[in-house]
């Protein structure tokens, strides 16, 4: 298996992956006192409605417990959501707390069905990410979903903190993701290995995976690229004292 993570697989032919999909992940979503996260849903179809399923996967891919709240009111206790949308209507789902896994976060699988029973593209997903201090908010972003892929690759920068969540879309394999830190020059500074369980995810920082990574980079601009075995689904975030922003993760598909 290992071998199947060559260093090598860099001089391949890479696509960038883009397009949607009738069931799409978002690889992380907060649910604590710290951050906390919502879900903004929205039916794209002019004359189709769309029956949503949001299912919840605690971060070692089990069964969590989530509180959350949506415009029919508080919800605890749930590992799944759905509702239908009209044409060209939104819901938000708030996400509270989280028991199972790390105890502060999930991953979601969604899916839009339209009356027929066939899955929609039609169906527009954002996650948003706050940060707390205490009751207030002090900063907070939204982001775009995008597609699963089995290699991707996210921007460093020596001056500012930045992690990310990658999570193993598959129901039945583990996931083995090989990341390597690049340095400005295109060099390939360190590698590290993480396993991830079926459905499960990995959340850090980059210093998790490299605890030196301030010197390995130094003044430099890099970026982090990740190999994996099955198809993970990712999102970036970055941390500058109390301002949070997203980070694009740039998934890619192998030319046959």
């Amino acid at each position: 298996m290992l071998k199947w993570f060559s260093l090598c697989v860099f001089g391949l032919s890479l696509t960038a992956f883009a397009g949607g999909h009738g069931t799409t992940w978002i690889p992380h979503l907060s649910a604590n006192e710290q951050f906390k996260s919502t879900i903004f849903l929205r039916n794209d179809s002019f004359d189709a409605p769309l029956t949503v399923t949001a299912t919840f996967f605690a971060s070692d891919g089990t069964t969590p417990s989530v509180s959350l709240s949506d415009s029919d009111g508080p919800r605890s206790g749930v590992s799944e959501w759905s509702a239908t949308l009209a044409p060209q209507t939104a819901r938000v789902i708030e996400l509270d707390s989280v028991t199972g896994g790390d105890n502060r976060s999930v991953q979601a699988r969604i899916t839009g069905v339209d009356g027929a029973g066939n899955e929609s593209e039609l169906l527009a997903i954002e996650a948003a990410f706050a940060l707390f201090d205490g009751t207030n908010v002090v900063s907070k972003v939204g982001v775009a979903v995008s597609d699963p892929s089995t290699f991707f690759k996210v921007n460093l920068n020596s001056t500012e903190l930045r992690g990310f969540g990658v999570t193993n879309t598959d129901a039945a394999q583990a996931c083995d993701c090989t990341f390597t830190m690049v340095g400005g020059e295109g060099q390939q500074l360190a590698t590290a290995i993480v396993s991830i369980p079926a459905q499960g995810k990995w959340l850090g920082v980059v210093e998790d995976l490299f605890p030196t990574v301030g010197e390995l980079l130094g003044s430099e601009l890099g970026h982090m690229s990740a190999l994996c075995s099955e198809s993970v689904s990712v999102q970036a975030l970055a941390f500058n004292e109390g301002v949070m922003s997203g980070v694009p993760a740039t998934g890619f598909q192998f030319d046959p």
